[in-house]
Order: structure tokens, then sequence, then C-alpha cells
């Protein structure tokens, strides 16, 4: 039954503690911990819970091997954190004697959910060594045992006094409810049944829209605000990251200099835009400024829409961050390369230019294949709308009933 839609396994590791015995059982971690979590709809997640040898390549080996026994399609490593109160989630994890990796789930993301119920959490890298060869061992592992779909990451939990409360397992049941859906949502999507069918708690029904550049994407989401929507825009969010007097713009400053900045300290965008599109080292920058600020920022707005409404996510850049299975729906929105292109120029770009924009972003063929829905957008803003009616009547409506 392992992998079925209504049977996910999640294998919860921790390492012994370096000076005390475990608790009777074998697990203390974060807190009471349950072997099964009931999800939304038939689902149950069972848990496999391990207590892991101390020491690094003791604790590797365990792990790997756990993979290939249990062949779960969730695996969370909780370790012990520097920081006194709030929970942690890695981004990457440095094995001994090794480069950082980087674990398979969304940080950035799920750090926005747990936010929005309330958990003080945030993104970290862990140093600790006997974390970080748990993980190379992890996804060594699932790479051998052909698991390309388990989610992988690191939960560090407080070192102060407080380890171990209620509030900690708490914070690990909801992340491993959002994984687990994360899990059910690509594989019904993958099996043609589309993601929105999979049962979800009660919360907001979340959409990703996404469209390439002069695509009509921004139209599509007033539409749907007009009908009650709440829209949280990426292009907006990446202008408050980097808005005055944020930690975003002076850490903007220190990276690419004055030059970037207009006369009142500002960001000037056409020659932001100009240095980044040009150079990918000077994008992989800006990106590792703005980035986790937009996703941990937007996942927690997106909530706020509330249980029985719809939350969309105008975001360009879906396809190409690999954001598809975080929503219960993904619309895409289509047009014909000329279009885009003389929509583009009328906006001042220069057929090179525009062009050239068009190209650095995924292809249609790229976006349609992670589509629950596309609107094709050919024709006038009449035409537009009756297809956001569509899919308001036809998809948003019936997952809301």
């Amino acid at each position: 039954m392992n992998g079925a839609d209504h049977a996910l396994t999640a294998l919860v590791t921790t390492c012994a503690p370096a000076t005390t015995a475990p608790a009777a059982g074998g697990w203390a971690p974060a807190g009471p911990v349950p072997e099964r979590i009931r999800l939304a709809g038939a689902g149950v997640l069972r848990l496999e819970r391990v207590v892991l040898p101390r020491g690094p390549q003791a604790a590797g080996a365990r792990a790997g091997a756990l993979v290939a026994a249990v062949r779960p399609d969730l695996v969370v490593h909780l370790g012990q954190g520097t920081q006194s109160t709030g929970v942690r989630l890695a981004g990457t994890a440095q094995p001994e004697g090794g480069a950082p990796l980087d674990t398979t789930w969304p940080a950035d993301a799920l750090v926005g959910r747990l936010r929005a119920h309330g958990v003080a959490a945030e993104v970290c890298d862990v140093t600790e060594p006997v974390d970080g060869t748990v993980l190379a061992a992890v996804l060594s592992a699932c790479r051998a045992q052909g698991l390309d779909g388990t989610l992988t990451g690191m939960l560090m939990t407080p070192a102060a006094e407080g380890t171990g409360t209620v509030d900690h397992a708490n914070a690990l049941g909801l992340l491993l409810v959002e994984l687990a859906d994360q899990v059910r949502r690509h594989r019904a999507w993958r099996d043609g049944r589309g993601r929105v069918r999979v049962p979800r708690p009660v919360r907001t029904l979340r959409v990703g829209l996404t469209g390439g550049i002069g695509s009509g994407k921004s139209t599509v989401a007033c539409l749907l605000a007009q009908r009650g929507a709440h829209v949280v825009d990426a292009d907006a969010l990446a202008r408050e990251a980097l808005a005055p007097g944020s930690t975003g713009l002076a850490r903007l400053r220190e990276v690419f200099g004055a030059q970037v900045l207009d006369a009142e300290g500002a960001v000037n965008r056409p020659v932001l835009a100009a240095r980044v599109f040009e150079d990918p080292q000077a994008r992989a920058a800006l990106e590792s400024i703005t980035l986790p600020w937009i996703a941990q920022t937007a996942a927690e707005r997106l909530e706020a829409a509330g249980p029985g409404y719809v939350g969309v996510y105008d975001v360009p850049l879906l396809a190409e961050a690999g954001m598809a299975d975080l929503f219960d729906l993904v619309v895409v929105v289509e047009t014909p390369m000329g279009q885009r292109l003389a929509r583009l120029e009328q906006r001042g770009l220069a057929p090179a230019q525009a062009e050239a924009r068009v190209r650095a972003q995924a292809t249609d063929a790229q976006r349609r294949a992670l589509a629950d829905v596309v609107l094709v957008n050919d024709g006038t803003v009449e035409d537009l709308a009756d297809g956001v009616a569509w899919l308001w009547e036809h998809r948003l409506a019936p997952a809301l009933a």
C-alpha cells in the first residue's frame, strides 16, 4: 500500500543524544510524535520513527539502509538547532568533508505556511556534520532506489529549555501534512486526475497562476479578483522586497553597489534589470536576496484568504521554480508568440529586447506540461473573461463546494 494515494509513509529520524540515553521506547524529540496522521479525505500518513546512532558515518549508513527498506514518500530528519525559540527548516546541509547539499522540499514556502498557522519558523543552513551526512545518505539512497518523488528535508528544533514541547510536535505535524498533500497532488496530476481532486484540510483553495511575459496573466488575475479571489502578486512582492528601508535594499547595495540605485537611494529598476539580464551571476545574486523573502511572504499571505475562499498566486516563474505541486490548481495563460512580442513592443521594449525577454523564460510547452488548466488568450479581453468565467464555474466553484 506504500505510495498509494490513501496511504503514505514518512520516515522521521533523529540522532541519539550525545550525553543522555533516549527515553523509554527510544523516541523523545519534538514532543509526542504520533505513529499515524489522518489526512483530509481517506488519507493516512504512517510514520516510521527511528533514532539513529550519533556518529556521522554510522548515522548515515543507518539512514540509507532505512530508505531502502521503508521506501518512504517523505523523509524528515530532526536535528537540534542553536536557536532558543521557534523551528528552522533546512534549505541546505553540509555533510562531513563535503559540499553543502540542497534539501528537496520547498523550505521557503513551507516556512510561510507554518507562519500562517502561528508557528515561529525560518529557513536555515545546517552545518552540523552528522545532520549533513544523514541528508547526503538519504539523497543517495533515494536516487539508488528510484525514489525521485520523495521529499526530503530537515527540521531543527530549539536547543534551549523548552525543547520537546507540544508546540514543536504541532509544527512537525503541520509540516508533515503539507508535505504529504504535496506528494498526493503530484501523483494526482501525474495520473491525469488533477491536483484539485486531492482532498485538502480546511484552508484556502490555492491557485498558482502563471504565463509568459506578455501573455495576459495579470489580466486574468484581475478578472479572478473581481470574482472574489484573494490575489498575491509576485511582481509586487519583488518590489516590496527591495523597498526603501528594507533589509533587501541594504543587501542589494552591499552586493551591487550604489550604481543600481537612483538619486534618492531607491532601486533604479531599468539599470538593475539590464545588469541582471546580461549577467547570469548577477541574476543569481539578486535572486538570493529577493526570492527567499518573496516565497515565504507569498505563502503566508496566500493563506489570508481563509477557508472557503480562493487564493491566487500570480507568479511568472512557477515552472522555472518547480512550484506546481504547492498548489491545488495550476492555471497557465498562453498567448501566441507574435501577440506577446507586439504587446511588449507597445510597452516600449525594442524588438530584440522583447524577444530576448520571452526566450529567457520557460517555453509554452514546459508550462503546459505542468498545467491543470490552460487559458488560451488569443482574442479579445471579452473572450478572456469568458475563459475566466468557465474556470471559476467549472473548476474553482465546484472545488469550494
